[in-house]
């Protein structure tokens, strides 16, 4: 296969998609170097230049038409792409393209996916019909296999793997240390928060947290943003708490800089945990949706789901909990990483096979 359309949420800016995207070109063009890329995505110039791949406008239909009628097969990049909870438009649109694949009589991959949440009847039904179409399925949780067995798709080959990320290197301590002596801190304890405003989380609820957290005057606290979307809502909770909101990572490796360097990290973004295991930091999860939840189930990281009556005490308390414990009971995914890597290995190799 030379020709491959690749579609995901793309050209956002969203650290984790794009480095996925990242890793997905890399991967191919390490088993097909004749490879004729192109992605679909919000921002194609922008994706164009940074991944050197062809790109075309994600709302532009004859383009896609035409990249989709002259390619050999088409790839939904690592996500959760089938899910309602944003708006049901998402789910019509990706459905759409695979649609238009199968017509095409496309070979069909989704790689490295996260399933759900389906909230709506629609959304269901629709998912159910339009993935029973592709061929080969990789899940990155057990909670995606799940959601699948639940729309009754048994058609397409499926995988358990693990998040793709999961296969990149640890950073020395070296670039670390490196990136942290532009803030410095006197305190003994650095503590980051990855967090959005999400259901009955909002503003006043991360306000008293901050607080909370703040109390314990060996605590240096930091906001970090790994979406271009958070960066007014994390701006204004740093103005307010008086917090170190640092710097928008826009590569990967800047964020692990940013992690590494922390002695607890809690998060509410998926991409932001996954750092924290690359980097072996104690993280602690806020599972607003189901990929959270599934990642944290998957590799044992601490995790609390989010509902009407929590309350900020209770998430800063579990949070400095993790100060005080060693870090083999508040990391124990860390003796299991390798197997864990094994697994997110697992997705290039079923993607070599299937392009070959």
């Amino acid at each position: 296969m030379n020709g491959l359309v690749v579609f995901g949420y793309y050209g956002r800016g969203n650290l984790g998609d794009e480095t996925n995207l990242r890793e997905l070109v890399a991967v191919i063009r390490r088993i097909n170097q004749q490879a004729e890329i192109t992605v679909i995505s919000a921002n194609p110039e922008q994706t164009a230049r940074k991944f050197q791949v062809n790109a075309v406008a994600k709302f532009s239909l004859i383009d896609i038409i035409f990249a989709v009628w002259h390619a050999d097969a088409l790839i939904g990049g690592g996500g959760s792409l089938f899910q309602d909870r944003t708006s049901l438009r998402s789910l019509l649109y990706y459905s759409l393209i695979i649609l238009l694949a199968k017509i095409s009589r496309l070979r069909i991959l989704m790689y490295g996916q996260g399933m759900g949440p389906l909230h709506s009847f629609l959304g269901r039904i629709l998912s159910g019909w339009i993935l029973s179409m592709v061929d080969l399925i990789t899940v990155r949780d057990r909670l995606s296999i799940i959601a699948l067995s639940e729309l009754n798709v048994r058609k397409p080959e499926v995988y358990i793997t693990a998040e793709p990320l999961l296969t990149l290197p640890e950073l020395p301590k070296t670039m670390i240390n490196h990136y942290w002596l532009g803030h410095p801190t006197d305190k003994r304890f650095k503590v980051g928060l990855i967090i959005q405003e999400d259901g009955f989380m909002r503003k006043k609820f991360w306000n008293q947290l901050l607080e909370c957290i703040g109390w314990d005057q060996n605590i240096e606290l930091y906001l970090i943003a790994v979406d271009p979307k958070d960066v007014s809502f994390l701006r204004q909770l740093s103005y307010n708490s008086e917090v170190t909101l640092l710097p928008l990572a826009t590569e990967w490796e800047e964020l692990q800089k940013a992690i590494g360097g922390l002695d607890v990290i809690a998060s509410t973004r998926l991409h932001g945990l996954v750092a924290a295991v690359v980097q072996k930091v104690p993280c602690f999860g806020m599972a607003v949706d189901p990929k959270m939840e599934g990642f944290c189930l998957q590799l044992g990281v601490p995790f609390l789901r989010p509902t009407s009556k929590m309350e900020w005490l209770t998430v800063g308390n579990r949070i400095l909990s993790y100060l005080c414990e060693p870090f083999e009971e508040c990391c124990p995914w860390a003796s299991q990483l390798d197997f864990w890597r094994a697994r997110a290995l697992e997705n290039q190799l079923i993607l070599k096979k299937f392009i070959s």
